[in-house]
């Protein structure tokens, strides 16, 4: 089977999305498909860091088409002079400010509407009809976000209508909760999801929620095949220590905290009981944020809690991993709408990474009634609190006792191998993809 993706989330851009769609090119590959991967060259200061180059043989020996589509507009041209590393960290701090101001209109105005990607589209469409003429495909994979991606499916569809096209749904456009629209800028984008998306062959997510939000704006049946681990890569990682070695018990959170969604209140009323009791407590434990924290550090001045919870900042995808191998417990946070079925459907992608490394997870704002909190406890690795501080304080003062044990379900785990749901998907494609030609 020959495969064309095309996508934007591709190494050495980094992030869980990059992992998903790297882990299906990796493993339809090894499971004996012809893939090429068409994506738009990565510029720093338009997709973030640039530090995710996976040692493997597949990325090695990749067929990928990188498509440099700014030389048109010079104002966004790097800085030759720059090293790349210099380059990657400056473009982004000096970038938040306005990153942070389209966010702020992005959430609470235009939505999925619009975003920079639409610089590339045009140039990745052209790209993928020079390789349609060099060679003949079966499929075609995009994944959204960016919309950018669903748009050259549609046109590739239009183009060649003997393409299979997979429509893959990370998030969801028009139905997402956190990305607020204006009720007529809703009312024209839903329109123009479901006249792009129509033309696809299979419609795939990452959670039941969002199949059935999807389901109900399209009026199909919908795949769904989770995010997961890539447990070949994730064995790989450096084994030195990321922490000292000097006896504290660190709660650790990977992430992005977004205010008022993902929230680390009951935590921070649980430490806060705990320092009233104990005022050695810094000495024996520590809650550790790495990543881009909206609001965290107004929350630690208001409880009063920065003897021991830090702001750690971004680090790279290796450092995160380390990070998170070897925390004693796992934050996880979520806040979980019951009316909104985007809100249930999104699943903190680190979570499968979580469940790897077998340690304690503590998720709070979700219940065990949702998938997110059903992975935690299936998983037997933790609890789901929602906003129980007063269960949070008694089970930190378990770990501090060495009285918190954890039974990892390994076979549940195990289903959650991106080689195990890439092999899936796989199959499934194959399935349809033979109906269809009779």
């Amino acid at each position: 089977m020959k495969i064309l993706m095309v996508v934007l989330q591709f190494p050495p851009m980094s992030g869980m999305a990059v992992s998903r769609i790297y882990g299906f090119a990796k493993y339809w590959y090894k499971l004996g498909a012809d893939i090429t991967i068409i994506t738009p060259k990565k510029h720093s200061f338009l997709v973030g860091n640039l530090d995710f180059f996976p040692e493997d043989t597949y990325f090695k020996s990749a067929n990928v088409i990188e498509v440099e589509y700014l030389t048109k507009f010079r104002f966004f041209s790097d800085n030759n002079k720059t090293d790349s590393k210099t380059k990657n960290a400056t473009n982004v701090r000096s970038n938040n400010s306005l990153k942070k101001w389209i966010r702020k209109i992005r959430y609470n105005m235009i939505g999925n509407s619009f975003d920079v990607n639409f610089l590339w589209e045009k140039a990745v469409f052209r790209a993928c009809k020079r390789e349609l003429q060099r060679k003949e495909y079966d499929v075609v994979f995009t994944s959204f976000t960016p919309q950018a991606s669903l748009k050259v499916g549609y046109w590739l569809k239009r183009y060649d209508p003997r393409l299979f096209w997979i429509c893959d749904y990370r998030d969801l456009w028009t139905q997402n909760h956190i990305l607020k629209m204006h009720p007529v800028v809703k009312y024209f984008q839903t329109k123009k999801e479901r006249r792009l998306v129509s033309y696809s062959d299979m419609i795939t997510t990452t959670s039941p929620a969002f199949a059935e939000a999807l389901q109900m704006l399209h009026k199909r049946d919908i795949e769904v095949f989770t995010n997961g681990y890539d447990s070949e890569y994730l064995s790989g990682i450096d084994p030195e220590p990321f922490f000292d070695r000097d006896g504290k018990v660190r709660i650790v959170h990977v992430g992005t905290i977004y205010q008022n969604v993902r929230d680390p209140r009951p935590l921070f009323e649980a430490v806060q009981r705990l320092m009233k009791e104990e005022r050695t407590l810094s000495r024996t434990l520590e809650v550790i944020f790495y990543g881009d924290n909206a609001n965290l550090g107004e929350l630690i001045k208001q409880y009063d809690v920065k003897s021991l919870v830090k702001e750690g900042g971004i680090l790279s995808k290796e450092d995160a991993l380390r990070a998170q191998r070897d925390a004693d417990i796992l934050l996880l946070l979520d806040n979980v709408d019951e009316a909104s079925l985007s809100a249930q459907g999104m699943i903190p992608a680190k979570v499968y990474e979580y469940i790897y490394f077998k340690k304690p997870i503590f998720a709070i704002g979700v219940t065990d009634r949702f998938f997110t909190g059903e992975l935690v406890t299936k998983s037997g690795l933790g609890r789901a609190y929602g906003w129980d501080d007063k269960a949070l304080y008694h089970d930190i003062k378990a770990i501090l006792k060495q009285n918190f044990l954890v039974r990892a379900n390994e076979t549940y785990i195990n289903t959650f191998d991106r080689a195990v749901i890439a092999k899936s998907f796989l199959q499934r494609v194959k399935k349809v993809l033979d109906a269809k030609r009779g």
